[in-house]
């Protein structure tokens, strides 16, 4: 999903494809059933240097369309809280190992 949005005077696209997702919600329960609706977390890096938090809500019911929410870094380190991954934890020299394993799919910090 793509979007736009105004900072300042940038012009900022968000792009699902493109940009880091750092949670992605499940799609399918162990036993083959599906979940109808679900929240994914991503990282936009601004032009300015800015980083952009926001979430794609997104569902498989008919008539229901995808909408992207831009949020604050605080909503999202709740957000991430709340199912379970503090990066509050990590220090600033082990963040960018952090970011570049979400990058290869690793999810908590306990995997690594």
């Amino acid at each position: 999903m793509k979007a736009v949005y105004i900072e300042g005077q940038h012009e900022e696209v968000l792009q699902t494809e493109h940009d880091l997702c750092l949670f992605r919600a499940p799609r399918k329960i162990a036993d083959g059933q599906k979940f109808l609706s679900g929240k994914d977390l991503f990282l936009h890096k601004a032009g300015t240097g800015r980083e952009v938090y926001y979430l794609l809500h997104w569902s498989v019911r008919p008539k229901k369309s995808e909408t992207l929410a831009q949020i604050s870094k605080g909503m999202a380190e709740k957000f991430l809280e709340d199912r379970g991954i503090f990066f509050n934890s990590v220090s600033k020299e082990d963040e960018k190992a952090v970011v570049t394993m979400k990058q290869y799919g690793w999810g908590i910090l306990e995997e690594f």
